[in-house]
């Protein structure tokens, strides 16, 4: 990722992330919540009397998305509240049939950390509060038509609000890709951006380096993916920066982003919603032995995955941190090394060379997977006994990852003896290539004696080619090297 440079300008960022809850059932109603039910369901086919607000229906808490909340809060680091309210946000749009919207202005949790490396380096951004809140409907815009879909209306959410301790596109990005591992890895939330499950707004302003007052904010909503929330951010501090610079002054807006920001509102105050107490609901008291239960059901965190893998496996930083991103992926890696610790790199290499590619390729989870986890490690013992090169390795998988592949699912010993990408690893017949190569080359054995060293490569390479790709490397240097030093050349 390009990092923008802005001169002397700095960037203040801060990120409010809506996250929907996995729950049976939606906050205040026994409605299908939309984490369990199917993308194409019927519009309006999971919705309750009290969904669509028909007067005097009361709303029943939902317990098990409380809990939700505080294993995520946990996991942030936060502190629990063991008495949170709830209050009513007033705000007036179609996709609101209340008018209001039930949601936390005594929050659930308060503070926390998000754990993120930059460029090598570690920084903690400061979580100011997590609070519980319904989702609204789903607007759909026709030609001349606005239709309404209120599967989703009051599915739980929570909304996680950072301090503005983000300084860079990176950062943020960073931020939210580490923010998703956790809720997915605590199974809080499935971290789906494409169908809305989580969804993130940025709030952004730029000052002078060294000034210690924030400059206006504008708030960027609705962005589903880390590429726009990268792409925004470029956009709006290029387009604040050109304001101020051209002696203009930056409005408290709320923005949309599409290529370009574009203002949709001018920024609510606390007192346009009009928070009031929801006279219908009860306050939330928590005891403490409840919080300990919940703390004891939260697994071993992205972060702290990252830790394991360099620290106790040796993996190198780089591929410990992409793996560890993905819960998924980390599953199956640590399925994959299971039994085989002392190929941790190796398996690394291939899950992060060759898998998360074909995941993203095929648009497939780790269980889809053509490739078991097992099969990974089978690959893996191969390569680490002579028997194939890395190279063929990766095209092992591919064959077996390939819906259209003869070799699709099939055991990778068998594979490789069908495509014929056994490495040869036998001494006399590496021998005898190298000493075929040498004989031909000796204008260039004559200039490597004499200083030019560097043609080694060069020889490595006609031996590979003579071998067809499947000599063993380190093999071949090692006979090769062995065959230079020799005399009788």
């Amino acid at each position: 990722m390009i990092e923008f440079q802005y001169g002397d300008w700095e960037l203040v960022i801060g990120l409010e992330v809506h996250a929907q809850l996995i729950s049976k059932q939606k906050l205040f109603s026994d409605s299908v919540s939309a984490s369990e039910s199917s993308t194409n369901v019927a519009p309006n086919s999971n919705t309750s009397w009290h969904d669509i607000a028909l007067p005097g229906v009361l709303p029943i808490p939902n317990f098990d998305c409380i809990q939700q909340a505080i294993k995520a809060g946990l996991a942030l680091n936060g502190k629990v509240s063991t008495i949170s309210s709830w209050d009513r946000k007033h705000y007036f749009y179609p996709d609101l049939p209340q008018g209001y919207q039930i949601t936390q202005s005594v929050q659930i949790v308060t503070g926390g950390k998000i754990s993120i490396v930059v460029d090598g380096v570690k920084k903690d951004i400061a979580v100011n509060e997590l609070h519980i809140e319904q989702d609204a409907a789903k607007c759909v815009h026709g030609d001349s038509t606005t239709y309404v879909d209120f599967n989703r209306c009051g599915t739980a959410l929570i909304e996680i609000v950072t301090k503005p301790d983000i300084r860079s596109k990176k950062e943020a990005v960073e931020c939210f890709k580490n923010l998703r591992a956790i809720l997915i890895c605590t199974e809080v939330c499935n971290g789906n951006m494409e169908n809305g499950d989580m969804r993130c707004d940025v709030n952004i302003s730029v000052r002078k380096k060294g000034d210690e007052k924030y400059g206006t904010r504008v708030e960027i909503k609705n962005l589903n993916s880390t590429k726009s929330i990268a792409d925004a951010i470029d956009y709006e501090a290029g387009r604040q920066i050109e304001i101020i610079q051209n002696g203009g002054v930056i409005s408290n807006e709320t923005m949309l982003f599409n290529g370009v920001t574009v203002p949709i509102r001018s920024k609510e105050d606390v007192a346009d919603y009009r928070y009031i107490k929801d006279p219908d609901l009860m306050p939330i008291y928590i005891r403490e032995e409840i919080i300990e239960k919940i703390k004891m059901t939260i697994p071993e965190l992205p972060m702290e995955k990252m830790v394991r893998y360099v620290t106790q496996l040796k993996i190198r930083e780089a591929e410990a941190a992409i793996i560890a991103s993905e819960p998924s992926i980390a599953k199956y890696f640590d399925e994959a090394i299971s039994e085989h610790i002392h190929l941790s790199q190796s398996i690394a290499n291939i899950v992060t060379c060759e898998l998360f590619r074909i995941i993203e390729k095929y648009k497939i989870s780790t269980k889809e997977l053509g490739l078991t986890a097992k099969m990974l490690s089978e690959l893996c013992i191969m390569i680490e006994r002579g028997m194939i090169s890395f190279s063929a390795a990766k095209n092992v998988v591919n064959e077996i990852c390939d819906i259209n592949s003869q070799y699709y699912r099939k055991e990778p010993s068998y594979v490789v003896d069908a495509m014929d990408l056994s490495q040869v690893s036998d001494e006399e017949e590496l021998t005898q290539m190298i000493d075929v190569m040498l004989e031909e080359n000796k204008n260039e054995v004559n200039r490597y004696r004499n200083g030019e060293e560097k043609l080694f490569g060069y020889f490595v390479g006609k031996v590979m080619q003579k071998s067809k790709g499947k000599g063993n490397p380190t093999k071949i240097n090692e006979l090769l090297l062995k065959k230079l030093k020799e005399s009788d050349i």
